[in-house]
């Protein structure tokens, strides 16, 4: 960094303002990148050349490095638009397909025009001296052969019309007719300067020339606009509904299009009959050429009580499905149309006829089936995936049910924070460690300045609630800091070394799955957390003094249960068995601190919910509200959502997985299929999804290729289509489907013909080579094998 960044970057260190990478890149944009409220794109479109092509291409460049989602061919009319008019016909005139070939042609254009200037001034008489000679420019023997650019103005163009000739050459226009020299035409409209030129669509179909080509079908060729073409409606266009054989069809009235024409899916769905008009080239505003060699003749169109009949040629179209451009509006003599208010009046047979224009369309939510249909009919102009973000307060809970708010004022004093050490209990935590073991004693780590204060401020809090107190002991570890996700710090300590010397602790930790499936019948939750659960728990007295630990400041122990001990989540999961046993299965299920109540009526979970309140009352524990949920209908519980429709897997974890990067390393790999072999029960077939990347895993076989992207994206869309699996009633019967394939099996756990869970797995070598029936049997011995619990009852 240099000059004001450097500057900035050195008062934010120093007042101790940069605490993350992520902190820290979004001060930076927030100080240096372009405030959210300019608007790139809009001044992109009102850029125009004031000075030479290479500084009008820098500021150009610049504007589009910051717009993202347009087509090159918006950047392409948009750069040509803005050029000085001498330039821009002379580039025009070429149709560059490219914005680099229309940048290449505008400098040509411009060192040109200087290199004329600059002979016109030495072939220019010296006004001193009236007898100098006079330099005239040397003429090539051999000009090049180049084809001549005919110019015609718009009054030119309506003469030659009027007497019936080409517009080429002078020569009488008849079908067939093909002019015996060839030119560039190039129609030169009036320049145009709207006060307000945002729209891009706008200023391409009324200020720009286009370079056209006759065609026999019509003396005056077909163009079409951009906002026709894409279907984007502005305010220069009117869309309206109107009928082709009783069937309704949207229309765009579009005075920027010469020519009317129809959507080529919409000519099959109405079954209209098509005309040869010989093929010849559409050319759209940004210089693009669509190829039109069908036309549909006198079709009868109903635009209200009103019918006409139209010609309209066939268009690849997205949105409108017809448009009517000048070919129609001609008819119709005088008309008057007020943008503002959306309508167009006009006089036809007699009669006064006014078309009122649909207004814009907003945001509509669409299910997967009506995306897929709009896909196929090639007519979304723009589409938004938006994800609902519950909002909540830390401090109220979620459910505002007046039983509960009632219950929980009952329990006030289990929900305030704790004042005083946890008592002590049978099941007080123990550090056991292997004999002849030396005490463990590491030096403190070196912390950044900052965190010191921070360490500091947490010691004396968690002296002063008697938490830890001062130490003379021979153990000692180190501490640091971790980042919570709100911001703040967590107080670690490094228990690796004092973990390898003790012997763990073998109390069973209970499986997420054997939970879920009490869940059967359940219809309302409630979700407990405990305030620092850890801490409510005390050190066996014998022990404190191995949990000894060492900052900059001093040397002090713990009193409570500190995290990183090793046999911690085993202590506390047999604390949290032992005062809930009675409600153990039958309404309550425990996973460390999570406490999950669950009822199938709400009269019903009233009681239970005061049964566990005063079962944590008795044993002085204490929960923190804004973690907790009370009598929900569907609620998160250990990466799932329960519900009494079943079980799903967490929208924010399979949010993660469609954000997950494609892995540059194994260890990136082996995070993605851990966070995905998670949720595997819910995917049919992941075995073999995966295949191509579990291959990857073996040793130096990772290589990221084409095979294995198609598997990561494949894997990612299974995870999103994810179903809702249904919880198990031990009460009815269980059926299990099986099939085997030439690399890997697959099952499905059945009941009342929802799936409760799938099941996959690749063939080892030796089961490659065997016959179909033995691969089928070893997939069906292999479901039995998985899923014997549910099939025994």
């Amino acid at each position: 960094m240099e000059g004001d960044a450097l500057a900035w970057f050195q008062w934010m260190h120093s007042n101790h303002q940069l605490l993350s990478w992520t902190g820290f890149l979004n001060a930076l944009e927030t100080r240096f990148a372009p405030s959210m409220y300019e608007d790139p794109q809009g001044s992109l479109f009102k850029l125009c050349q004031t000075s030479t092509v290479r500084e009008y291409q820098t500021q150009f460049e610049t504007l589009a490095n910051r717009i993202t989602g347009l087509p090159p061919q918006f950047y392409l009319s948009c750069f040509i638009s803005g050029l000085k008019p001498a330039i821009r016909r002379e580039v025009q005139a070429f149709q560059p397909l490219t914005l680099n070939q229309a940048i290449s042609l505008a400098k040509l254009q411009e060192d040109k025009s200087l290199d004329n200037r600059s002979t016109t001034h030495l072939n220019r008489p010296s006004s001193s001296n009236s007898n100098s000679t006079s330099f005239k420019p040397t003429l090539s023997v051999n000009p090049p052969k180049t084809i001549p650019t005919k110019r015609l103005s718009p009054a030119e163009l309506n003469d030659r019309r009027e007497k019936g000739l080409c517009y080429n050459c002078d020569d009488k226009f008849i079908p067939g007719h093909r002019c015996k020299r060839q030119f560039h035409l190039l129609i030169v409209e009036p320049e145009y300067s709207p006060d307000n030129a945002e729209n891009l669509s706008m200023v391409v179909s009324q200020t720009e020339p286009l370079t056209i080509q006759t065609t026999p079908q019509d003396t005056e060729p077909p163009q079409i606009s951009l906002h026709a073409l894409m279907g984007h409606t502005i305010p220069q266009t009117l869309r309206v509904l109107g009928h082709i054989r009783k069937q309704p069809v949207s229309i765009l009235i579009d005075s920027g299009s010469t020519h009317n024409f129809i959507q080529d899916r919409v000519v099959k769905q109405l079954g209209l009959s098509t005309d040869p008009a010989g093929s010849f080239q559409v050319l759209v505003g940004n210089g693009e050429e669509l190829q039109c060699s069908s036309m549909c003749s006198n079709v009868s169109l109903s635009l209200g009580p009103h019918t006409f009949s139209v010609d309209l040629f066939v268009l690849p179209l997205s949105g409108a499905e017809l448009v009517l451009g000048v070919q129609w509006l001609k008819t119709l003599g005088p008309i008057v149309t007020d943008y503002t208010q959306l309508t167009m009046s006009f006089s036809y047979q007699g009669q006064v006829v006014n078309l009122v224009g649909q207004p814009k369309v907003g945001p509509e939510e669409s299910s997967v089936h009506q995306l897929e249909r709009l896909v196929a009919t090639n007519a979304i102009a723009e589409a938004y995936h938006l994800h609902l973000v519950p909002a909540s307060s830390p401090t109220t809970p979620p459910s505002t049910l007046p039983e509960i708010t009632k219950l929980i004022s009952q329990y006030s004093l289990l929900f305030s924070p704790p004042t005083h050490l946890p008592p002590q209990r049978p099941l007080d935590h123990k550090i056991p460690i292997l004999p002849n073991s030396a005490p463990v004693s590491v030096r403190p780590y070196r912390y950044p300045h900052f965190q010191k204060q921070e360490i500091e401020a947490q010691i004396r809090e968690m002296l002063n609630t008697g938490l830890i107190q001062h130490s003379s002991s021979s153990f000692s570890s180190p501490v640091l800091l971790v980042r919570k996700k709100d911001g703040s710090w967590r107080f670690c300590v490094d228990y690796r070394s004092l973990n390898t010397i003790t012997i763990k602790d073998r109390f069973p930790i209970p499986a997420i799955d054997e939970l879920l499936d009490e869940l059967y019948g359940t219809q309302w939750f409630t979700k407990l957390d405990l305030r620092s659960g850890y801490h409510q728990i005390r050190m066996n007295p014998a022990d404190v003094h191995k949990t000894a630990f060492r900052t900059h400041q001093g040397h002090y122990e713990f009193l409570v249960m500190p995290f990183g001990l090793c046999n911690a989540p085993s202590t506390f999961q047999s604390v949290m068995n032992t005062i809930f046993e009675p409600f153990l299965r039958q309404f309550v299920i425990v996973f460390f601190d999570d406490i999950l109540v669950y009822s199938p009526s709400l009269e019903l979970h009233l009681h239970h919910l005061e049964q566990v309140f005063d079962c944590l009352l008795q044993n002085q524990f204490h929960l923190k509200q804004s973690k907790c949920s009370f009598a929900q209908n569907s609620i998160e519980y250990l990466g799932h959502i329960v519900s009494i429709e079943g079980v799903g897997a967490d929208p924010e974890k399979i949010k993660a997985m469609l954000l997950w990067p494609a892995p540059q390393t194994i260890k990136q790999l082996r995070g993605f299929l851990g966070l995905t072999g998670f949720y595997r029960k819910f995917v049919c077939n992941y075995a073999t999804i995966a295949a191509p990347l579990t291959d990857l895993l073996k040793k130096d076989a990772f290589c990221w290729t084409e095979k294995a992207q198609r598997a990561f994206e494949t894997l990612k869309t299974a995870m999103t289509e994810a179903p809702v699996l249904a919880l198990p009633n031990f009460n009815e019967d269980f059926i299990v489907e099986t099939d085997a394939s030439g690399t890997g099996m697959g099952a499905v756990l059945i009941q009342q013909g929802h799936p409760l869970c799938y099941y996959s797995k690749l063939f080892c070598p030796r089961m490659l080579t065997a016959s179909t029936y033995v691969r089928e049997l070893c997939a069906i011995t292999s479901a039995v094998k998985k899923w014997r619990t549910y099939l025994l009852g």
